[in-house]
Protein backbone atom coordinates (compact mmCIF):
# COMPACT_ATOMS: atom_id res chain seq x y z
CA UNK A 1 0.00 0.00 0.00
CA UNK A 2 1.07 3.56 0.10
CA UNK A 3 3.75 1.03 2.21
CA UNK A 4 4.60 -2.00 2.93
CA UNK A 5 6.47 -3.10 6.08
CA UNK A 6 7.13 -6.35 4.85
CA UNK A 7 8.61 -5.75 1.35
CA UNK A 8 11.74 -4.27 3.32
CA UNK A 9 12.31 -7.89 4.75
CA UNK A 10 12.86 -9.52 0.94
CA UNK A 11 14.96 -6.68 -0.32
CA UNK A 12 17.28 -6.13 2.76
CA UNK A 13 17.69 -9.93 2.34
CA UNK A 14 19.06 -9.53 -1.16
CA UNK A 15 20.60 -6.38 -0.87
CA UNK A 16 22.27 -6.62 2.56
CA UNK A 17 23.53 -9.98 1.92
CA UNK A 18 25.12 -8.37 -1.17
CA UNK A 19 27.21 -5.84 1.21
CA UNK A 20 29.76 -6.56 3.26
CA UNK A 21 28.55 -3.55 5.66
CA UNK A 22 28.94 -4.32 9.28
CA UNK A 23 25.88 -6.06 11.93
CA UNK A 24 24.10 -3.14 13.83
CA UNK A 25 23.41 -3.61 16.72
CA UNK A 26 20.02 -4.51 17.51
CA UNK A 27 17.22 -1.92 18.31
CA UNK A 28 14.33 -2.72 20.56
CA UNK A 29 11.36 -3.80 18.70
CA UNK A 30 8.60 -0.41 17.81
CA UNK A 31 5.72 -0.50 20.00
CA UNK A 32 3.24 -1.36 17.06
CA UNK A 33 0.15 0.75 16.79
CA UNK A 34 -2.88 -1.08 17.89
CA UNK A 35 -4.46 -2.56 14.70
CA UNK A 36 -8.37 -2.36 15.01
CA UNK A 37 -10.23 -5.33 13.48
CA UNK A 38 -12.35 -4.49 10.31
CA UNK A 39 -15.86 -6.56 10.00
CA UNK A 40 -16.34 -8.66 7.04
CA UNK A 41 -19.41 -7.43 4.30
CA UNK A 42 -22.41 -9.59 4.70
CA UNK A 43 -21.70 -12.87 2.35
CA UNK A 44 -25.36 -13.91 2.42
CA UNK A 45 -27.49 -12.13 -0.58
CA UNK A 46 -29.27 -9.09 0.56
CA UNK A 47 -33.36 -7.97 0.66
CA UNK A 48 -34.15 -5.22 -1.73
CA UNK A 49 -34.34 -2.69 1.22
CA UNK A 50 -31.18 -3.81 3.11
CA UNK A 51 -30.15 -0.28 1.32
CA UNK A 52 -33.23 1.72 1.53
CA UNK A 53 -34.17 4.20 4.17
CA UNK A 54 -33.25 6.47 6.66
CA UNK A 55 -29.77 6.21 8.30
CA UNK A 56 -28.33 8.10 11.00
CA UNK A 57 -24.76 9.09 9.38
CA UNK A 58 -21.51 10.60 10.81
CA UNK A 59 -18.76 12.55 8.61
CA UNK A 60 -16.06 14.26 8.83
CA UNK A 61 -12.69 14.27 11.42
CA UNK A 62 -15.21 15.69 13.71
CA UNK A 63 -17.76 12.88 12.85
CA UNK A 64 -20.20 15.79 12.70
CA UNK A 65 -24.08 14.14 12.85
CA UNK A 66 -26.93 13.99 10.76
CA UNK A 67 -29.04 11.65 8.77
CA UNK A 68 -30.00 10.87 5.09
CA UNK A 69 -32.61 8.42 3.25
CA UNK A 70 -31.72 5.98 0.75
CA UNK A 71 -33.68 5.37 -2.36
CA UNK A 72 -32.67 2.37 -4.37
CA UNK A 73 -33.75 2.04 -8.30
CA UNK A 74 -32.44 -0.83 -9.81
CA UNK A 75 -29.00 -0.77 -8.15
CA UNK A 76 -28.19 2.91 -7.76
CA UNK A 77 -28.14 4.62 -4.73
CA UNK A 78 -29.28 8.26 -4.72
CA UNK A 79 -29.45 11.02 -1.57
CA UNK A 80 -29.83 14.35 -0.49
CA UNK A 81 -29.43 15.69 3.37
CA UNK A 82 -27.53 18.39 5.11
CA UNK A 83 -24.95 18.62 7.70
CA UNK A 84 -25.01 22.18 8.37
CA UNK A 85 -28.55 24.51 7.67
CA UNK A 86 -26.44 26.26 4.20
CA UNK A 87 -25.07 22.88 3.45
CA UNK A 88 -27.03 20.34 0.74
CA UNK A 89 -25.40 17.35 0.10
CA UNK A 90 -26.16 14.87 -2.85
CA UNK A 91 -24.92 10.92 -3.46
CA UNK A 92 -24.96 9.21 -6.08
CA UNK A 93 -23.51 5.52 -6.11
CA UNK A 94 -23.66 1.99 -7.35
CA UNK A 95 -24.27 -0.90 -6.16
CA UNK A 96 -21.48 -3.88 -6.47
CA UNK A 97 -22.74 -7.53 -7.77
CA UNK A 98 -23.27 -8.97 -3.98
CA UNK A 99 -24.70 -5.19 -3.01
CA UNK A 100 -22.38 -4.78 0.29
CA UNK A 101 -20.37 -1.96 -1.74
CA UNK A 102 -21.52 1.14 -3.15
CA UNK A 103 -19.15 3.56 -4.78
CA UNK A 104 -19.75 6.71 -6.48
CA UNK A 105 -19.54 10.70 -6.19
CA UNK A 106 -21.06 12.80 -3.56
CA UNK A 107 -21.09 16.86 -4.10
CA UNK A 108 -22.58 19.81 -1.76
CA UNK A 109 -22.49 23.56 -2.69
CA UNK A 110 -19.13 24.46 -2.31
CA UNK A 111 -17.36 20.44 -3.04
CA UNK A 112 -17.31 17.36 -4.40
CA UNK A 113 -15.72 14.05 -4.42
CA UNK A 114 -16.09 9.95 -4.32
CA UNK A 115 -17.65 8.24 -1.96
CA UNK A 116 -17.10 4.45 -1.17
CA UNK A 117 -18.73 2.42 1.94
CA UNK A 118 -19.29 -1.50 2.63
CA UNK A 119 -22.37 -2.61 4.66
CA UNK A 120 -20.96 -4.51 7.53
CA UNK A 121 -22.67 -8.28 8.54
CA UNK A 122 -25.48 -6.92 10.98
CA UNK A 123 -26.81 -4.96 7.21
CA UNK A 124 -27.40 -2.78 10.32
CA UNK A 125 -24.36 -0.32 9.87
CA UNK A 126 -21.63 0.62 7.02
CA UNK A 127 -18.35 2.55 6.87
CA UNK A 128 -16.32 4.11 4.41
CA UNK A 129 -14.89 7.00 3.20
CA UNK A 130 -15.32 10.27 0.89
CA UNK A 131 -12.28 11.32 -1.07
CA UNK A 132 -10.86 8.24 -0.05
CA UNK A 133 -9.89 10.09 4.09
CA UNK A 134 -12.83 11.54 4.91
CA UNK A 135 -14.81 9.16 8.05
CA UNK A 136 -18.60 8.63 6.89
CA UNK A 137 -20.13 5.86 8.09
CA UNK A 138 -23.64 5.54 8.63
CA UNK A 139 -26.45 3.17 11.49
CA UNK A 140 -30.20 2.28 11.02
CA UNK A 141 -32.78 0.56 13.30
CA UNK A 142 -31.45 1.52 16.40
CA UNK A 143 -27.72 0.32 15.72
CA UNK A 144 -24.72 2.53 17.16
CA UNK A 145 -22.27 4.37 15.27
CA UNK A 146 -19.77 1.97 13.83
CA UNK A 147 -16.30 1.71 15.65
CA UNK A 148 -14.05 3.30 13.67
CA UNK A 149 -16.24 5.01 11.09
CA UNK A 150 -13.89 5.48 8.43
CA UNK A 151 -12.22 2.66 6.13
CA UNK A 152 -9.42 3.39 4.63
CA UNK A 153 -5.57 1.42 4.32
CA UNK A 154 -5.02 1.89 8.21
CA UNK A 155 -5.07 -0.74 10.21
CA UNK A 156 -3.48 -4.55 10.49
CA UNK A 157 -2.87 -6.24 7.28
CA UNK A 158 -1.16 -9.45 6.39
CA UNK A 159 0.97 -8.81 3.28
CA UNK A 160 2.69 -11.05 0.86
CA UNK A 161 5.87 -9.93 -1.07
CA UNK A 162 8.36 -11.37 -3.32
CA UNK A 163 8.57 -13.62 -6.03
CA UNK A 164 8.47 -16.12 -2.95
CA UNK A 165 5.60 -14.51 -1.23
CA UNK A 166 7.34 -13.83 2.16
CA UNK A 167 4.37 -12.86 4.79
CA UNK A 168 4.35 -11.27 8.05
CA UNK A 169 1.86 -8.64 9.68
CA UNK A 170 2.00 -5.11 9.23
CA UNK A 171 0.05 -2.12 10.71
CA UNK A 172 0.25 0.99 8.19
CA UNK A 173 -0.99 4.18 9.75
CA UNK A 174 -3.43 6.38 7.20
CA UNK A 175 -3.11 10.71 8.30
CA UNK A 176 -5.29 12.33 5.64
CA UNK A 177 -3.76 11.50 1.90
CA UNK A 178 -0.55 10.21 3.59
CA UNK A 179 0.46 6.75 4.83
CA UNK A 180 3.31 5.70 6.84
CA UNK A 181 4.42 2.53 8.63
CA UNK A 182 7.89 1.55 9.96
CA UNK A 183 8.91 -2.14 10.79
CA UNK A 184 11.97 -4.44 10.82
CA UNK A 185 13.17 -7.14 8.60
CA UNK A 186 14.51 -10.66 9.25
CA UNK A 187 17.83 -9.25 10.16
CA UNK A 188 17.11 -6.69 12.38
CA UNK A 189 17.16 -3.61 10.14
CA UNK A 190 14.43 -0.86 10.33
CA UNK A 191 12.49 -0.47 7.54
CA UNK A 192 10.52 2.88 6.88
CA UNK A 193 8.02 3.84 3.84
CA UNK A 194 5.87 6.75 2.78
CA UNK A 195 2.93 6.95 0.34
CA UNK A 196 0.54 8.84 -0.64
CA UNK A 197 -2.98 7.94 -1.60
CA UNK A 198 -4.81 9.38 -5.17
CA UNK A 199 -7.79 11.38 -5.41
CA UNK A 200 -10.04 8.48 -4.58
CA UNK A 201 -8.08 6.64 -2.16
CA UNK A 202 -8.21 4.06 -4.38
CA UNK A 203 -4.25 3.71 -5.02
CA UNK A 204 -0.84 4.39 -2.94
CA UNK A 205 2.19 5.24 -4.14
CA UNK A 206 5.27 6.01 -2.61
CA UNK A 207 8.92 4.72 -1.44
CA UNK A 208 10.62 2.74 1.28
CA UNK A 209 14.10 2.79 2.45
CA UNK A 210 16.19 -0.02 4.38
CA UNK A 211 19.35 1.61 5.36
CA UNK A 212 21.05 2.89 2.50
CA UNK A 213 18.79 0.81 -0.29
CA UNK A 214 15.67 2.97 -1.18
CA UNK A 215 13.15 1.95 -4.19
CA UNK A 216 9.56 2.58 -4.99
CA UNK A 217 5.99 0.96 -4.27
CA UNK A 218 2.65 1.07 -5.65
CA UNK A 219 -0.71 -0.58 -4.72
CA UNK A 220 -4.04 -0.79 -5.60
CA UNK A 221 -7.18 -1.45 -2.87
CA UNK A 222 -9.86 -3.73 -4.56
CA UNK A 223 -13.58 -2.38 -4.46
CA UNK A 224 -14.27 -4.58 -1.16
CA UNK A 225 -11.52 -2.65 1.24
CA UNK A 226 -10.31 -5.77 2.64
CA UNK A 227 -7.08 -6.70 -0.22
CA UNK A 228 -4.64 -5.09 -1.81
CA UNK A 229 -2.48 -5.87 -5.17
CA UNK A 230 0.58 -4.10 -6.17
CA UNK A 231 4.32 -4.28 -6.36
CA UNK A 232 7.53 -2.64 -5.38
CA UNK A 233 10.26 -2.26 -7.63
CA UNK A 234 8.53 -4.62 -10.26
CA UNK A 235 7.93 -7.40 -7.55
CA UNK A 236 5.00 -8.61 -6.05
CA UNK A 237 3.67 -6.89 -3.07
CA UNK A 238 -0.47 -7.46 -1.94
CA UNK A 239 -2.06 -7.72 1.36
CA UNK A 240 -5.25 -8.74 3.41
CA UNK A 241 -6.95 -7.53 6.03
CA UNK A 242 -8.08 -10.16 9.21
CA UNK A 243 -10.44 -12.76 7.83
CA UNK A 244 -9.81 -12.25 4.13
CA UNK A 245 -7.93 -13.99 2.09
CA UNK A 246 -5.09 -13.52 0.08
CA UNK A 247 -5.37 -11.67 -3.24
CA UNK A 248 -5.74 -14.01 -6.20
CA UNK A 249 -3.19 -11.96 -8.58
CA UNK A 250 -0.35 -10.63 -6.33
CA UNK A 251 1.05 -8.74 -8.32
CA UNK A 252 -0.27 -5.67 -10.28
CA UNK A 253 -0.26 -3.31 -12.49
Amino acid sequence: MKKSTTLVILIAGLFLAACSAPTPEPTPEPTPIPATSTPLPSPTPLPPSAWRGEWNIWMGVDLVASSLEMEDLDGTITSEFQVQPEDLYSLLATKSKDETILKGTWESSTENGTVHVILLENQDQFVGNLNGYIPFCGAKNGAEMPDPCVLDWGGEWQVWLGVDLYNSTVTYVQDGTVVTGQGKTAQGYQANFNGEINADGSIVTGGYSVMVVKGSFEVIMSDNMLQFSGNYDGQPLCGARRGAEKPETCLAP
